[in-house]
């Protein structure tokens, strides 16, 4: 029986640049605290957990380093396109 999912721990130095950039553009007042590399049978998948006084929040991204989800531990999960809804949203409800 193959293993679904592999999560290797990495520096947090070794992200890619584009993440790290991508960090410090919209999460400016936190710091990286630990870094993973996820295999879920051959998909390859990078885990950044970040923290500040707001608390942790766990953002992961693809291997050329873009954006696909952001986890805030004992909450739902908060997807880019829910994002993009709410924003829309609360622009709506603005107006």
């Amino acid at each position: 029986m193959a293993i679904a999912e592999t999560k290797t721990a990495i520096k947090p130095s070794e992200l890619n640049q584009k993440i790290l950039d991508d960090i410090q553009k919209n999460y400016p007042t936190y710091s990286v605290i630990e870094a993973f590399k996820v295999n879920n049978r051959g998909v390859i998948t990078y885990e950044a957990v970040i923290s500040s006084d707001k608390g942790k929040l766990h953002l992961y991204y693809n291997v050329d380093g873009l954006f696909l989800r952001k986890e805030n531990p004992g909450k739902t999960v908060i997807h880019s396109k829910s994002i993009s809804y709410a924003r829309k949203s609360e622009q709506v409800l603005l107006q």
